[in-house]
């Protein structure tokens, strides 16, 4: 049944629409005679599961898969591979309850790790495909066990849940594709695609209601590079103000500027002159100007440059004399000046530089930064190759000189179809930027080149020259500079390691920068405190084993041979020890004891104590340790890129080579770097692997592109929806690769390309036939046979809307946004049969149909119009009145009134009046009206 059908203002409407038809599974008696399904209850089952699965708008399975990786960075990185961008595998197991970790040593031992919330990461669930979007779990396509300290380079195996997303049906799009035509209500992917058919400029991380912005991006189209345009792009994605400002404005035009040259005065001789340069008028007026020229017919013309040097009143004093009758008339003619300093050198007006003051160029004020929009601005306002809005506004200045009218009006007496107004602006602008358009830009293969920045006095060793004693915790190492002049430039970062006690090296983390000669300064040890009061068997100060009892770390820090110093800690010493004498560790009885003997006097005999000491204060400090630091000079500092390249397929090797600080002492560094989709080396993709040393000078050396000097890429801009009958010609220069004598080489060639054309004659790209050799910049490429063959505007249908026996108003009153509705619509009475009709018994009387039964559904207010835009009708646009046939002939009175072909009235109306007794001339008068009426 053929019929149309509008969800929202958003929707094209469609014929034949289908949306109807829906749920195959519930028609199934429809879609297969009753036979073939009667006693095939399998059959039944298995079409209503396959028209259930037809009709779905998703279908989300899950299955156990396993994945492999090699631990590192304590981290295991599993992935699952995408590489045709489906987006339709993920994983989903956050707690890894449903999934195993098995670590391989590479020894071949095998370790299960225990997976929960804690360990376990999935990330990488950016857009997500249908329901899964709306989930909070973590759902992704890389599943990440941290925290797998002591396992690296171990090959990791993962067991776990993969979950597998199937976008809707056949039948469900077949019957969903009026509502993915709705461009209010349709899902995200049916949206995007229509930006790429409409809006393919437009960034995709604008902040704007992406809805109404389609929606109404083709009347932005059509003031392409007006002043308007330029305001609406940047409030339109950018919620940004906009300034534009003409530097021509402020360019010197010798002469120009706004003249001003007051009207003439004329005056009357009051008394005759001979010969003097004094004249008496008859009235003073104020109009009469200081260097004003006297003009008198006859006599004196502007050649004589004859002027006013004087004014008093009447008497006006002129610069030479001259003889005048009386009451004759003379002239006056005023200086004129200008009004402003266009004209003449200023402090803002300055001379034409063929850059940014001169005639065709504009300037552009606003918030955002020049990167934020100039991409999205070229697509959609600024056409390549040429200033675009001073252009446009130049040449409509000369045709409406030419046709001198305003912009504002039809440039022709009254409304007349045909001539150039603002409603042509658009074409206008088309038909002249289509000579620019398109443009093609051509990219060589290079080779990149690096320089490099070298630093000197960065500690590369440190040597243990005593490693102390009693260090119960590492001690900080300071660096300094004894050397002359003693200027570091980066804090070295060093630290300490222990072994029982003593400092058995130092980690250099870095070794700074600017060393003459680097010295360390090691802290020294923590004294270690303990209770020289508690003296006896047992106690503190053991006078029995002659042992003193400290922590077990302590006595960890203090091995056999160990030198401490004592203090009694401004207390009385312990019997046996003197405050500030040093001695040596005998034995450590136990874990947390030791001896003490006085190596220098009496080595090998232990100390017996006499008595214990005064206070709980009493301490042993060991030695402090003590290193040397060595520097290196010459080592690589930064890798700055000096040319990126372009072209290469591959990260190219860098070598390097240079001056070496003496023979043999330099050590090559290692630095790789990434290379961007462009072929060209990364910026933010450089990794000094190793610093080197021994240089004077470094330089490197980056691998030569194979393909340098020829054409890499070609890209397009402008198309503007041109239609070609050929395609036009791309037009390369000669390469200009020279020998030592300046003459071109004879390997040198011109490379060649060539545009495709789809069917309706758009260029959709270009392929290069022949990547040329010798190019030692990127070329500018031109187009040949573009104007022959290039239709410069598409044939569109012309509506020309007539409005025949209307008021003189306009139609409309512009547009509103009507709110959504506030209370639900019912969807209406469905009535349903609840058993299968039985076309051999059953009939529509329900005496003979006991088994049929219906009823009906119960209706829901569930359905609300959405928020949508309408244009509002102008109540006074209507036809007028007085034209109509009602009006024009009235039903007032029969006989004294303009009549109706059926005034209704009866035999009995008439009466005894007949025809022949109605007056001829009322007749004539109201059965005859040919004025037509005209409202405004």
């Amino acid at each position: 049944m053929s019929h149309k059908t509008s969800l929202t203002p958003g929707i094209v409407e469609v014929e034949n629409s289908t949306l109807h038809e829906t749920k195959e599974d519930i028609r199934l008696d429809q879609l297969i005679p009753s036979d073939i399904l009667e006693d095939r209850a399998q059959l039944k089952a298995f079409l209503e599961a396959y028209y259930t699965f037809m009709n779905m708008d998703e279908f989300i399975y899950q299955e156990t898969e396993t994945f492999n990786d090699v631990v590192l960075d304590n981290i295991a990185r599993f992935r699952i591979p995408d590489p045709n961008n489906e987006n339709n595998r993920f994983f989903t197991d956050e707690t890894g309850a449903d999934s195993t970790l098995v670590l391989t040593a590479p020894d071949g031992t095998t370790t299960t790790i225990d997976l929960t919330d804690i360990n376990v990461s999935i990330t990488n669930g950016n857009e997500l495909p249908g329901s899964l979007a709306e989930v909070t779990s973590e759902v992704g396509k890389t599943f990440a066990v941290l925290s797998l300290n002591g396992y690296n380079g171990y090959t990791a195996t993962l067991t776990t849940i993969v979950k597998y997303w199937v976008g809707p049906g056949p039948s469900w799009v077949m019957n969903s594709i009026e509502a993915a035509m709705d461009i209010d209500r349709n899902e995200t992917n049916y949206l995007e695609l229509m930006q790429k058919e409409i809006a393919a400029a437009i960034p995709r991380d604008v902040t704007v209601n992406k809805r109404n912005l389609y929606k109404r991006i083709i009347d932005f189209y059509k003031i392409r590079g007006s002043a308007d345009s330029i305001e609406i792009f940047f409030r339109l994605l950018f919620n940004e103000p906009v300034e534009v400002e003409f530097p021509y404005n402020e360019t010197l035009v010798p002469s120009s500027g706004d003249w001003d040259q007051p009207a003439d005065v004329s005056a009357t001789v009051n008394g005759a002159v001979t010969n003097s340069t004094t004249v008496v008028i008859d009235t003073a007026d104020e109009n009469i100007r200081l260097s004003s020229k006297l003009v008198v017919d006859g006599l004196y013309t502007k050649v004589d440059d004859i002027r006013v040097s004087g004014i008093s009143g009447t008497t006006i004093t002129l610069s030479d004399p001259v003889t005048l009758s009386n009451n004759q008339t003379i002239t006056f003619i005023p200086r004129g000046t200008y009004l402003d300093n266009k004209g003449f050198l200023s402090y803002n007006i300055k001379l034409q530089d063929s850059l940014r003051y001169q005639k065709f160029s504009y300037l552009i004020k606003t918030g955002k930064n020049l990167s934020d929009w100039e991409y999205a601005y070229d697509k959609l306002v600024h056409p390549a190759g040429f200033i675009y809005f001073a252009e446009i506004l130049i040449f409509l200045e000369l045709v409406d000189a030419t046709l001198t009218a305003a912009l504002n009006k039809a440039s022709m007496p009254g409304t007349q179809p045909g001539v150039i107004g603002p409603e042509d602006i658009p074409l206008l602008v088309e038909m002249f930027a289509s000579t620019f358009l398109p443009s093609t830009e051509a990219k060589i293969h290079k080779t990149g080149t690096l320089s490099l920045s070298l630093k000197n006095g960065v500690i590369s060793s440190i040597t243990i020259t005593d490693g102390g004693s009693g260090y119960t915790v590492p001690p900080n190492v300071v660096p300094a500079d004894s050397g002359t002049p003693a200027g570091v430039d980066d804090t070295a970062v060093l630290v300490a390691n222990l072994g029982a006690g003593d400092v058995t090296s130092i980690s250099i983390t870095n070794g700074g920068e600017g060393y003459n000669i680097p010295t360390l300064i090691i802290a020294p040890p923590t004294r270690i405190v303990f209770d020289g009061s508690e003296f006896g068997l047992g106690q503190t100060v053991d006078d029995v084993s002659d042992t003193i009892k400290l922590q077990t770390a302590e006595v960890s820090a203090l091995p056999i041979g160990s030198v401490v110093t004592y203090d009694s800690g401004l207390n009385s010493a312990i019997g046996g020890l003197v405050t500030g004498q040093q001695y040596r560790i005998l034995a450590t009885p136990t874990s947390t004891s030791i001896q003490l003997e006085d190596h220098i006097n009496f080595p090998g005999i232990a100390i017996q104590f006499s008595s214990a000491g005064g206070g709980t204060d009493h301490g042993f400090t060991g030695e402090t340790a003590t290193a040397t630091a060595s520097k290196t000079d010459g080592l690589l500092e930064s890798v700055t890129i000096v040319e990126p390249g372009f072209g290469y397929t591959s990260a190219p090797a860098i070598t390097f080579s240079g001056i070496e600080q003496s023979t043999g002492s330099g050590v090559n560094p290692s630095v790789t770097i990434g290379i961007d989709s462009d072929g060209r080396l990364d910026v933010d993709n450089i990794t000094i692997n190793s610093e080197g040393g021994g240089w004077t000078a470094l330089f490197a050396t980056v691998a030569a592109n194979p393909n340098a000097t020829s054409i890499a890429s070609i890209s397009l801009a402008g198309l503007a929806d041109k239609i070609y009958t050929t395609a036009p010609t791309i037009v390369f220069p000669v390469p200009q690769s020279k020998d030592a004598d300046g003459n071109l080489l004879s390997s040198n060639v011109t490379a060649t390309a060539e545009f495709t054309l789809d069917s309706e004659g758009e260029i959709t790209g270009v392929n290069i036939t022949n990547i040329g050799l010798g190019y030692i910049d990127d070329p500018i490429v031109r187009l040949g046979s573009a104007v022959s063959n290039e239709q410069r505007v598409k044939d569109e249908k012309e509506t020309l809307i007539l409005s025949l026996n209307h008021t003189n108003t306009i139609p409309t009153l512009g547009r509103q946004i009507n709110p959504t509705q506030s209370s639900g619509s019912l969807r209406g009475y469905t009535l349903y049969d609840n058993q299968r009709f039985d076309t051999a018994i059953d009939s529509l009387d329900a005496s003979s149909n006991p088994d049929l039964t219906i009823s009906q559904q119960t209706p829901v207010a569930d359905r609300f119009l959405p928020e949508h835009l309408v244009t509002l009708k102008n109540p006074s646009f209507r036809t007028i009145i007085n034209n109509g046939y009602k009006q024009r002939k009235g039903t007032d009175n029969f006989f004294t009134s303009a009549r109706l072909y059926n005034t209704n009235q009866t035999i009995e109306f008439l009466g005894t009046n007949e025809i022949q007794t109605i007056d001829s001339t009322i007749i004539n008068n109201y059965n005859t009206n040919t004025f037509v009426h005209i409202e405004e």
